[in-house]
């Protein structure tokens, strides 16, 4: 009703002469104009600071992923590291009890504990690196949310001024004036409707990044290491096995040689 009662004062306007309907028109366009350029400015502090921080907290949560995923890289590299020492020990000490038999054949069977051990830090530290790239990603869906309205609005901006570029005759006003309300209505729709629903879908990407953090255990699997200490000991009883073989089948050289 309030834009039909200005478009309809712009064409009584032109009856007062062309000098006074050009500085009415042009007053009238500014002030519909400033009206766009007030929602949107409000639309773009509200935006900004809503979503300032939520990235600074959604970002928070990527530094606390990372740290922890460190955590567990670090601990389950440490239990490995600790296995695979004593492994090598129990190795190195059935080698010194072969009394210089050459059981070189026997105890290489301890690099394929080394192979393991590696293949399951290489992996959990991969899976950790995936879960951190998985919370940036939507940290970086927060920014994205951000910058589409700020461009959105902008764009809203910058349509209203170029509205009245053209203001020959009527015509040309009342394209204007429309053009310009209708700037108003997308940025009243923008600062009403999509911010909260945006606001919304940031803090659906925040509560992702919150559930990565307890996802981070799974790098660190219990069944994996579980299944490397059984292999290391097996590796362990099979060296002890070719050690007491070759052992045996030196003994029985040097009794042949002895002969009766």
């Amino acid at each position: 009703m309030k834009t039909v009662a200005t478009l309809f004062g712009l064409c009584l306007v032109v009856t007062s002469g062309q000098a006074f309907f050009s500085d009415k028109v042009t007053e009238t366009l500014d002030k519909l104009k400033k009206n766009v350029e007030s929602v949107v400015d409000a639309a773009l502090n509200e935006s900004k600071t809503k979503f300032e921080d939520a990235e600074n907290a959604a970002y928070e949560l990527v530094g606390q992923i990372r740290d922890e995923g460190e955590k567990v890289a670090e601990s389950l590299y440490a239990s490995l590291r600790d296995s695979v020492m004593h492994t090598d020990e129990e190795i190195k000490r059935l080698e010194e009890e072969a009394n210089g038999v050459n059981v070189t054949e026997c105890t290489a069977m301890g690099a394929s504990v080394h192979k393991a051990a590696l293949a399951i830090v290489y992996n959990a530290s991969s899976c950790v690196v995936a879960k951190v790239e998985e919370a940036i990603g939507y940290a970086e869906g927060i920014i994205f949310i951000s910058q589409d309205l700020t461009e959105r609005l902008l764009s809203i901006k910058a349509t209203a001024g170029e509205c009245a570029s053209d203001i020959s005759g009527i015509d040309g006003t009342i394209r204007a004036a429309a053009c310009i309300k209708a700037a108003l209505e997308k940025a009243t729709a923008v600062s009403t409707k999509m911010i909260p629903s945006a606001l919304k879908d940031a803090t659906e990407l925040t509560l992702l990044i919150q559930g990565v953090l307890p996802s981070l255990a799974m790098c660190s699997s219990a069944n994996a290491i579980a299944t490397f200490a059984e292999e290391s000991s097996t590796v362990v009883e099979d060296v002890r096995s070719c050690i007491a073989k070759k052992t045996e089948e030196a003994e029985s050289v040097v009794t042949d040689k002895a002969g009766p």
